[in-house]
């Protein structure tokens, strides 16, 4: 709780009368208990009145403290801490360089082009029109898409996005070749009753 009082001056003619007298104009101090710390102070204040609306407002903030902003994570920063982490799990040396070459060369280079500093930036339909742009065959792009994934679930488990924009983008579709029957000549030569005999074994 804090309290209010007046440091009467030595010529001041109230002096007598105590720190809790307001009718004269010497400067108003202040002293309690404010949130945890013990506080003794001058308010630079000698209305009573505003004194007490100023203590009023020290005990609100004490009570009901502002939340303090914090800066967003830029991109930068967050495929830094990605690839800090990815080190620190002792992943193979192929991986990690597939992992910096599609967050440093191309995810960071795409957000630099659109004015994309920050994370919370990059949404669904920013990481579509980077998907557009590979020129990879269809199970590269899959791998490369789940490289991303990877990124951004990384930033969601950290706080830094709500929600994870690449896991709605959907993977390239893969087609596995077909298998072709075997022909006249191969199916002379043995061939079909080797590899039959391998699928019954």
């Amino acid at each position: 709780m804090l309290t209010i009082y007046r440091r009467h001056s030595r010529k001041c003619a109230h002096r007598s009368k105590g720190g809790e007298w307001r009718k004269c104009n010497c400067p108003i101090n202040l002293e309690g208990q404010l949130g945890t710390k013990y506080v003794r102070e001058s308010l630079g204040i000698r209305s009573w009145e505003a004194a007490q609306a100023k203590v009023r407002d020290l005990e609100a903030q004490s009570l009901f403290p502002e939340e303090v902003e914090t800066a967003p994570v830029t991109v930068e920063q967050a495929i830094a801490m990605f690839l800090r982490d990815a080190k620190a799990r002792q992943i193979s040396d192929v991986w990690y360089g597939k992992l910096r070459y599609t967050l440093e060369t191309q995810l960071a280079q795409f957000a630099t082009n659109h004015g994309l500093h920050y994370i919370p930036e990059i949404g669904l339909e920013h990481l579509r029109e980077f998907r557009a742009g590979w020129k990879d065959s269809p199970i590269s792009a899959v791998k490369r898409l789940e490289r991303i994934r990877s990124f951004f679930r990384f930033c969601q488990a950290s706080g830094w996005i709500s929600t994870n924009p690449a896991g709605a983008v959907k993977a390239p579709k893969v087609t596995a070749p077909p298998t072709l029957p075997f022909d006249r000549q191969e199916f002379r030569s043995g061939r079909f009753r080797r590899s039959a005999e391998i699928h019954s074994s």
